[in-house]
């Protein structure tokens, strides 16, 4: 007696899901407007936005092809409304080609985790596939994140390696303690940290003792001068407890346990990084606002697209290379389900991304990042 009104009945509360996922990508696509200092929930919700997108175009494109065009009419409402964040969350461009006569090179990003193996205990590994995915890579440029001394304490093998690398990459650049590094068949040179913050603000105590998320270089780049900023900034510092709060969801149970816990005491880590994100950024960008000509910032921002750290790189006058050259959502971070795009590369001055293309090495946390760039005469 009641199947005539199960059809019905499933249709509104599909039709009122709709409605939830389309207001909740607009909400989305906007949060990262809001300083994290005054709320992490709209910072979480801006690493929702990918996902939130590409489910409210599949409920879209659902309701329009049932012939329910008042929902499907909201939800393409809901998708122009939030369509800019969206496309630089979830683009839609390919590939470019060089113009004729320029000259190309490619940059590899990558916190390689010191080169250790996740899937191997540490130890057993008689081999480096982190190193050996560089050396045979074909990028001109290596910047790496998480990388100290590349000494055999810190990557396993590096002294079976080193010949290779050096042979692959005649030039390395690094400033002392930090964990970046660079590997370049150009040469170039680290400009120290405070050195380049007195190059802009003079002796600015505000800026004292940030230095270690970032490290700048000079790169000649067939003759091109590159200014090159390698990032590695704060990660939130989960323990490992905390970073299985998503693999840990097996019931309605264990899904609360875990909200309590995101509630009590990840959200506030991951305020404390956002937060930190921002003055980071600020603060390379205030260094960076004097700089003329060719400038790459790349590496591990621990933040995702159209958050408040990003967007503050892109107000000031720093374009984000995946948004112009690729297709569709991308994750970097490869760990406890957290797939979020945290690593990117921006760029500003007489360059063109031709095209970037993600590792698919799974040594590490985070895949690597290969983007070739045209030399804009």
């Amino acid at each position: 007696m009641f199947l005539p009104f199960i059809k019905p009945a499933f249709r509104l509360a599909f039709k009122i899901f709709s409605v939830v996922i389309y207001i909740l990508t607009i909400v989305a696509a906007y949060s990262g407007r809001v300083n994290p200092k005054y709320s992490a929930v709209a910072g979480v919700a801006t690493m929702t936005l990918p996902y939130l997108a590409m489910l409210s175009m599949l409920l879209t494109a659902a309701w329009l092809v049932t012939g329910r065009w008042i929902t499907a009419g909201m939800g393409a409402v809901a998708l122009i409304c939030a369509w800019g964040p969206i496309t630089q969350a979830v683009p839609f461009k390919f590939s470019r080609n060089p113009q004729a006569g320029t000259d190309t090179f490619t940059l590899l990003s990558w916190n390689f985790l010191h080169g250790i193996d996740q899937d191997q205990e540490r130890g057993t590994q008689t081999d480096n596939k982190a190193l050996e995915y560089i050396i045979n890579s074909g990028a001109d440029i290596v910047c790496l994140q998480e990388c100290l001394w590349l000494t055999e304490e810190e990557t396993p093998n590096a002294d079976k390696y080193r010949g290779d690398l050096e042979g692959a990459y005649p030039y390395v650049a690094f400033q002392p303690h930090f964990d970046t590094r660079v590997y370049s068949k150009f040469p170039l040179r680290n400009i120290p940290a405070e050195e380049m913050a007195r190059r802009t603000l003079g002796d600015s105590p505000e800026l004292e003792g940030i230095f270690r998320h970032y490290s700048f270089y000079e790169v000649d780049v067939k003759g091109t001068p590159l200014l090159l900023v390698n990032v590695h900034l704060m990660s939130p510092n989960l323990s490992d407890e905390e970073r299985e709060v998503m693999t840990d969801i097996k019931s309605i149970n264990t899904a609360k346990a875990s909200a309590r816990e995101f509630k009590t005491s990840i959200l506030g880590k991951i305020k404390k990084g956002m937060i930190t994100h921002n003055e980071e950024v600020r603060d390379i960008c205030k260094m960076l606002a004097d700089q003329h000509g060719r400038i790459i910032v790349c590496g591990d921002f621990n933040d995702v697209p159209e958050s408040y750290a990003y967007r503050t790189m892109v107000k000031n006058g720093f374009k984000p290379v995946y948004p112009e050259v690729g297709f569709g959502p991308m994750f970097t971070y490869n760990q406890h389900r957290f797939w979020l795009h945290l690593d990117h590369v921006f760029y500003r001055g007489d360059l063109r991304p031709l095209n970037m293309k993600r590792g698919r090495i799974h040594t590490s946390d985070h895949y690597p990042l290969t983007t070739t760039f045209e030399i804009v005469k």
